[in-house]
């Protein structure tokens, strides 16, 4: 099942992605394509060095005696291929050679051995890329491929001395591995034979995973292609891991350890850590859901209708409901203000500092209607407002909404941040299909 595009929320282009390949393919051409392996020495079963002329007469003589004679002489011959660009840039067998643990990722045996790696390079590395960006992506690429490299020739060193290891294989299950911790509810859209279907990213990783453990253990156990993915994607699981728990990710509350512990959206680690922070602050309210947010039957405990005082004091309230940051309970409050106080409307300022809050909870679908509403009251914060709303229509799986909106601004009018911020998100349309 070949992977070709994801409904994971994506925020930059492809661009090291693209890069890999571009380099895989040019490591192909410059090291592996055309190569010669011309015998440089030649040792007997001793050890001592023979010529090829004297190899060969004494094959004649042999052969003469005994056939069977001249096939031992000839199998206990040991051949120095001497130096090929090819095998030095591979990972070699019972040798040290640091340089190896990076260049061996970007050698192929073939054509088709490389063609067939570069598909799951895109569709692995437009996930990744897109939550990681460029920079971070192609250190986190670079640092797992070295990673395993220096494993496996390291470990390997007591106890096999020759043979050879190439291929960027194992780097893109280090990447299927970040895939299934970053957006196991995602989807990848893939195509097998004649049909094109979607799979959930946990269910895809986990039929790849069990597939090269099945071939593993059918050929014995030994060092194989199947133990070497597996190896790979073992050295992706502590790197996913590092980038999701030090913040370097954000996947919305929807990584692995948060769908597995039903924890996901606002029930999220990001949203309970705020939660158990307005819980604790004084003369705090429990924070309503967004659902009751929302309805306009709902009443503030501290609500009295009917007078200008009251409104005040209700003003206040809001203010400092969102200093201490409990951005919900403003929320309600200004909205339960407003339903008895027709003349009052929205601050700014305050709109503003709410739409920040709850985005930090994930309350996507209501971020999307208080971004919509500030951008029909004011004209402050119209630019970086329209951006956000774009990525809060990814995340909320509207692609052709984020569309119609970047399609709305023109980015010859934007700073160099904000023209940034444009590219990212038309990369993530774009990778939708819009």
């Amino acid at each position: 099942m070949i992977p070709i595009s994801t409904d994971a929320p994506i925020y930059h282009y492809p661009i090291a992605t693209v890069t890999m390949i571009v380099i895989n393919v040019l490591f192909f051409l410059a090291f592996c394509l055309n190569v010669e392996y011309e015998p440089q020495r030649l040792f007997d079963s001793e050890g001592v060095e023979v010529s090829f002329e004297e190899a060969e007469e004494e094959l004649a003589r042999l052969e003469a005696e005994s056939p069977e004679k001249a096939r031992e002489y000839f199998r206990s011959l040991t051949i120095d291929w001497g130096w090929n660009r090819k095998q030095m840039l591979s990972l070699e067998f019972g040798k040290i050679r640091p340089w190896q643990w990076l260049t061996a990722n970007f050698m192929h045996a073939d054509w088709m051995h490389l063609i067939g790696n570069m598909i799951f390079l895109w569709g692995f590395g437009l996930l990744v890329e897109g939550k990681a960006g460029a920079a971070l992506f192609t250190a986190v690429y670079l640092g797992m491929g070295t990673i395993f490299g220096a494993v496996l020739q390291l470990g390997t060193f007591p106890f096999f001395h020759d043979g050879t290891a190439l291929g960027a294989s194992a780097v893109i299950f280090a990447l299927l591995a970040l895939c299934i911790l970053w957006a196991p509810a995602n989807e990848f859209t893939v195509f097998a034979g004649r049909f094109v279907f979607d799979v959930p990213i946990l269910i895809y990783g986990g039929l790849f995973v069990t597939k090269e453990i099945a071939f593993w253990a059918l050929e014995g156990f030994e060092l194989n292609t199947p133990l070497l993915h597996l190896l790979g994607f073992a050295v992706g699981i502590p790197a996913g891991v590092y980038l999701l728990r030090s913040g370097k990710i954000d996947c919305e509350g929807w990584d692995l350890f948060s769908y597995l512990g039903g924890r996901t959206g606002k029930e999220s680690k990001i949203a309970k850590s705020v939660a158990q922070k307005q819980s604790s602050q004084p003369k705090s309210e429990p924070a309503p859901s967004s659902q009751s947010i929302s309805s306009t039957n709902s009443k503030s405990p501290a609500t009295k209708p009917g007078t200008s005082n009251n409104a005040t004091a209700l003003q206040d309230q809001v203010q400092e409901a969102i200093s201490v940051g409990q951005f919900l309970t403003a929320l309600r409050l200004q909205e339960q203000l407003m339903k008895n106080n027709p003349n009052l409307k929205w601050r700014q300022v305050d709109l503003y500092a709410i739409i920040g809050g709850v985005l930090k909870l994930n309350e996507f679908e209501l971020a999307n209607r208080l971004i919509e509403l500030h951008l029909s009251l004011f004209i402050e914060k119209q630019t970086t407002l329209s951006l956000t709303l774009c990525k809060v229509k990814l995340a909320l799986n509207r692609p052709q909404e984020a569309r119609a909106i970047l399609d709305g601004m023109n980015e010859a009018f934007l700073n160099d941040k904000e023209r940034e911020q444009y590219q990212s998100a038309s990369a993530a349309v774009k990778a939708r299909g819009w």
